[in-house]
């Protein structure tokens, strides 16, 4: 099974004869995947498979940078799948379909871009648990919860205890333990950085990266995200500071003569960049973008999170160049 699993992953097809290179390799793969097949081939396999045939084949060493992202499989007018969840539509209307976490890797320059694995989940099967379940394991099962509602309790507490259930959360760290690790065993191989957006705004999971897998990060912050720093609002009362609003130390910039965003060309821009700044032990780069008539071209500034740490204008710049490569995995989404 192993050789339909690389031609499926060499080809990015299911058809036979895409892969095979004279008829008797395609005779040979039919008869494996003949009627008698007793490992059928699934999303599971195709995976191990993707991964095994991509750390194995790649040939870049020194630093590696991971882009992650999740993807939404939309299949609206799709009715009979097995566990058929529900996704947004590009009109923000929900449909059904599935979701999908994705990795690529690339080197420091940007080239040699490789996918390396993608896992598919739907939010409709037995086995996903969301987060406000999650919240309602830490207290007992109200008494005045239905029968569907208790057994449902039981099945998540059941899936919680094995720790077998699934959702984004979970998806995210498992894929990315795995392949920090499978890249690690690799002669050659550098220090991993994983690139992520601001849907993963979240303190455990940057721990996580930084202490467990003993990774560097770069990932974007949600503009809500508050600050160490505290200020006094009209109502006397104290509250912390955005980030986004807060007064960085450091400031550089500089100059393009035309950048391309979106498809829209932009002239004389002054790219702006903040640093000094830190959320708990890691540093924060902001970012706008200046065009020539001194209005921004972004309603907020970019806030990126690292645990590099960014002492100086260069390595700032170098955390923005870092992030902006992410856009390199759009190639890839299914």
């Amino acid at each position: 099974m192993q050789l339909v699993f690389s031609k499926v992953v060499e080809t990015k097809s299911i058809r036979l004869w895409s892969g095979a290179k004279g008829r008797a390799e395609y005779e040979r793969i039919r008869r494996v995947i003949g009627k008698d097949i007793k490992t059928p081939l699934d999303d599971k396999k195709i995976s191990e498979a993707l991964l095994s045939n991509s750390v194995g084949s790649l040939a870049v060493q020194g630093d590696l940078i991971l882009l992650h992202d999740p993807s939404d499989i939309r299949k609206e007018h799709s009715r009979k799948l097995e566990s058929l969840g529900k996704v947004k539509s590009l009109k923000n209307q929900i449909i059904n379909g599935y979701g999908s976490f994705n990795t690529v890797v690339v080197d420091v320059f940007g080239k040699n871009l490789r996918l390396l694995d993608t896992e598919i989940y739907s939010n409709r099967s037995p086995d996903y648990v969301t987060k406000d379940e999650l919240k309602k394991q830490e207290k007992e099962c109200p008494k005045t919860a239905t029968d569907d509602e208790r057994n449902r309790y039981g099945k998540v507490k059941e899936l919680v205890v094995k720790d077998d259930y699934v959702n984004l959360s979970q998806i995210t760290r498992k894929q990315l333990k795995e392949i920090s690790g499978r890249l690690k065993a690799k002669k050659g191989v550098g220090k991993l950085t994983h690139v992520l957006d601001r849907g993963f705004d979240d303190e455990s999971l940057f721990d996580f990266i930084d202490s467990e897998l003993n990774d560097n990060l770069v990932i974007r912050l949600k503009v809500s995200r508050v600050s160490e720093e505290t200020e006094i609002d009209n109502d006397g009362k104290e509250r912390r500071i955005k980030l986004i609003n807060q007064n960085f130390p450091d400031t550089d910039e500089r100059h393009y003569q035309k950048i391309i965003i979106r498809n829209k060309v932009y002239q004389d821009v002054r790219c702006v960049l903040s640093w000094g700044n830190k959320l708990g032990k890691y540093a924060v780069v902001k970012i706008q973008l200046i065009k020539r008539d001194g209005t921004a071209i972004f309603k907020q500034p970019l806030l990126l999170l690292t645990n590099h740490e960014v002492l100086d204008k260069e390595v700032a710049f170098d955390i923005y160049r870092i992030y902006l490569k992410r856009s390199k995995i759009e190639i890839y989404q299914p």
